[in-house]
């Protein structure tokens, strides 16, 4: 098995400085076994696949993409998506927020599509060459897809992908197909289940900010709690 990439951030690696106009962020190609986990892709461009294409030579292929976290990624052609896939995969655990559409399947490959998050879709979140499913619920309603759903992540903020204690991701992922730990090395499951996306909710790793942030001013900071 090759990890084609993990615990990673990739951010506006599209457009003119693509590695290849067909895809804005990572290209994996010709690898018999391939894993693509805890990964960050923001803002990236492509023409077939504005985040991550998965293309095969011919021979029979498989790839993992689980517990990434897909963000404003923008796909130019409007029959494919951020996530492009032409061979085998099972694509469980992501969260996908913000494109035309999350992910399409060309070439008829055996896909499974499980327990992940899809928001601000405008045209649909899964495609292949014959169907077309808008949403979580009708994907769901496929013998190889289950637990998707359609949530706002809860973000920190928009340059800050870990998870509020709040996000409806918390405990909604799939942990026998999660990796072991985080992008950020923190081991899952931390509570009471296992997280959709790149992050695992720790609330220990949060600074506690004088002002608090619901405030939104977050200019100094301290360790102190700040009082009720």
């Amino acid at each position: 098995m090759c990890v084609a990439a993990e615990n990673s951030i990739v951010v506006n690696a599209g457009g003119a400085a693509a590695p290849t106009p067909n895809t804005g962020g990572m290209f994996v190609r010709s690898v018999p076994t391939s894993t693509v986990e805890n990964n960050y892709f923001r803002g990236n461009e492509g023409r077939l696949a504005g985040a991550l294409l998965l293309s095969t030579s011919g021979t029979t292929m498989f790839a993992t993409v689980r517990n990434n976290t897909f963000v404003d990624i923008i796909t130019t052609s409007t029959v494919d998506g951020s996530l492009r896939t032409n061979l085998d995969a099972d694509i469980v655990n992501n969260v996908f927020h913000g494109d035309i559409r999350a992910i399409s399947a060309k070439l008829s490959p055996a896909v499974t599509v499980h327990s992940n998050d899809f928001y601000g879709y405008s045209m649909g979140v899964y495609r292949t060459e014959t169907v077309l499913h808008a949403t979580a619920n009708s994907l769901n309603s496929e013998t190889f897809a289950s637990g998707n759903i359609e949530a706002l992540p809860g973000f920190i903020d928009p340059n800050d992908v870990h998870l509020l204690a709040s996000s409806q991701l918390l405990s909604t992922g799939s942990c026998s197909q999660a990796p072991a730990s985080d992008i950020d090395g923190d081991l899952r499951p931390i509570g009471g289940g296992c997280e959709i996306g790149a992050d695992e909710y720790n609330p220990d790793w949060l600074l506690i900010f004088e002002d608090d942030f619901e405030s939104g001013n977050m200019s100094s900071w301290s360790h102190t709690l700040p009082a009720e």
